[in-house]
């Protein structure tokens, strides 16, 4: 996907949460692609992407996550 997101020019890919499993992170990461999945609102999975290294998370929340964010530093 990494491949495709830079052929059309895209900047990250924006993909649905499960599908930001940490195989696509990792990959995307590594060509330089950042991932924001969305639209993420419960607290373990604001926690499991931050974990995988996602960019950033879109998400109804925002202040919760930056508040678990914090927390995991």
């Amino acid at each position: 996907p990494w491949n495709y997101a830079e052929s059309i020019g895209a900047r990250g890919l924006h993909c649905f949460y499960p599908v930001a499993v940490p195989e696509l992170v990792a990959g995307a990461q590594k060509a330089g692609t950042p991932v924001r999945p969305f639209v993420v609102n419960d607290d373990a999975t604001m926690e499991a992407m931050i974990h995988r290294g996602c960019a950033g998370i879109i998400t109804d929340f925002p202040e919760k996550a930056v508040l678990l964010r914090n927390r995991m530093k």
